[in-house]
């Protein structure tokens, strides 16, 4: 019989009975397979021990593409209203990653399931339409606990359009906890100039930017950032690991993960 505490199973009349904690660690397990999306779903209908065990992993990372985006609105935003029908999936979602989604959505949805997610998210990766990348200041500040953003840059945006309010938002006893922040780019032209690498160098050095100790530029197909972009981000990166180095204490970051990069894809 199923309990919300172990689960029993029976092999040749004799019954073997598991602990929850046995069921986390194998939920865990399956967390990490290629396919634990369908696996961990169906765990979830064994029984109400195998269910608790293995939603919270079902949640943790959800995998969304176009095909079940609809589907995952209606279970995370049941209500128009944020202030009723609130589903406790919402909490377990540590990591959102929405760049399977073109066309999907709209800025205001993106706001919506933001809003639900936003006390116990790390690690973000945005919709590569249905976002307004110009907030990205006002983003930070709603989403606590982030480590990582990845947004895109569209066509002619300049990374300066997003560098704004930094030491208004950021300049506080409590630096916010982001690590990581990575840009794709679909067009090398118009995202960097002199005002823009300023007012980055200028948030990451005092701090506006919190524990930021990692940047990246990943250019789309055969883009080639200009020679003077390349030199700044070594200034960068030079900046980014000392910084880390000085974090050694706290186990901010790795010196070795720290630094300014640019990439393809």
């Amino acid at each position: 019989m199923a309990t919300t505490k172990s689960q029993t199973l029976r092999f040749d009349g004799k019954s073997l009975t598991l602990p929850s904690e046995i069921l986390i660690q194998i939920a865990e397990y399956v967390a990490c397979l290629p396919s634990s999306q369908k696996d961990l779903w169906a765990m979830t209908r064994v029984s109400r021990s195998w269910y608790a065990a293995a939603v919270p992993a079902l949640y943790h990372s959800p995998n969304i593409t176009g095909r079940n985006f609809q589907l995952f609105v209606r279970t995370l935003c049941p209500s128009i209203n944020p202030h009723l029908r609130k589903t406790d999936f919402s909490a377990m979602i540590k990591v959102l990653d929405m760049s399977k989604l073109v066309h999907d959505g709209s800025k205001s949805l993106t706001s919506r399931i933001l809003g639900r997610v936003r006390d116990g998210l790390e690690v973000f990766v945005a919709p590569q339409s249905s976002f307004a990348c110009e907030r990205l200041s006002d983003w930070l500040c709603d989403l606590p606990k982030l480590r990582l953003f990845r947004v895109t840059l569209r066509n002619q945006q300049s990374l300066g359009t997003i560098m704004i309010n930094y030491q208004t938002i950021f300049g506080g006893q409590n630096p916010h906890p982001l690590e990581y922040l990575m840009f794709d780019c679909t067009d090398v032209n118009g995202y960097w100039t002199d005002a823009d690498y300023e007012e980055l160098w200028s948030a990451v050095a005092e701090g506006y930017l919190g524990r930021l100790r990692r940047v990246e530029f990943h250019y789309r197909k055969n883009a080639r950032p200009p020679k003077f972009v390349k030199k700044q981000l070594e200034e960068l990166n030079d900046l980014l690991q000392a910084l880390a180095r000085e974090d050694r204490e706290r186990e901010i970051i790795n010196v070795e993960d720290a630094g300014a990069y640019i990439g393809k894809g």
